[in-house]
């Protein structure tokens, strides 16, 4: 799920949020994990924000971890070209 909106102040900033979520083996074991990604595009058109990266037991729901990470010139063409399994890989968790 992908949003976009125009600042009311400044039209010329457009935001971005967007939604990731899926399971993965992660850890050695399957996990649900989420993702929210939100920011702005910058003057050259690619995306520039935040993104919460969240893991979460798959058989009980249970929250493992949490981990809060910055992006920077990220392509954009309708969705932010960034996905769990990047976000994964700049973070302590690992796939398999």
């Amino acid at each position: 799920m992908t949003s976009k909106w125009t600042n009311l102040m400044d039209a010329k900033r457009i935001g971005i949020v967007a939604q990731h979520m899926g399971f993965f083996r992660v850890n050695g074991k399957i996990r649900e994990v989420s993702m929210i990604i939100d920011g702005e595009l910058n003057a050259s058109g690619k995306f520039d924000g935040t993104y919460y990266l969240e893991l979460y037991d798959e058989n009980t729901g249970d929250f493992i971890d949490d981990v809060v990470g910055e992006i920077k010139n990220i392509a954009f063409d309708k969705t932010v070209q960034f996905n769990v399994k990047m976000a994964v890989q700049k973070v302590d968790w690992r796939f398999g």
